[in-house]
């Protein structure tokens, strides 16, 4: 698909390439899986800077018929207020320490829930989600 001069001047800025990225991984991921008759509502973080743009992008995106099959809304909240917005904050913070440093190596507060936790005690156990295993169940 050919993007307008506008979108790709849009994408060039990481937070809006990534979003773009995180949308067409879903539906890439859910094809491949044969799971297209999930649907995704998603949560954004609320950012006075960013949030109007990312909406746009969105119904943009949306006239895809294969993103608006996956993707019936987009909200956005405080990251502050809302709490699985601030499990991803510490998933992120984490993917990127253990970029840095090696896994299982998270640092400062994040690193310190996830010890009581019992998810970041060895280089071996990633802090992984997987269904019907609670959040912060190492696996192994």
């Amino acid at each position: 698909m050919q993007l307008d001069p506008v979108t790709k001047n849009l994408l060039k800025n990481p937070l809006y390439a990534g979003f773009d990225g995180l949308l067409n991984r879903i539906i890439q991921r859910s094809l491949q899986a044969n799971t297209s008759n999930n649907q995704f509502n998603l949560v954004y973080d609320l950012s006075e800077e960013y949030s109007v743009q990312c909406l746009k992008l969105f119904l943009k995106m949306r006239a895809r018929s294969a993103v608006k099959q996956f993707f019936p809304s987009l909200a956005f909240a405080d990251d502050q207020e809302f709490p699985p917005l601030q499990a991803a904050d510490m998933v992120a913070y984490c993917g990127r320490e253990e970029t840095e440093n090696g896994v299982g190596k998270c640092k400062g507060i994040i690193g310190k829930r996830l010890d009581l936790l019992g998810s970041s005690d060895s280089a071996s156990r990633p802090l992984i989600h997987r269904q019907g295993r609670p959040l912060g169940e190492a696996v192994t």
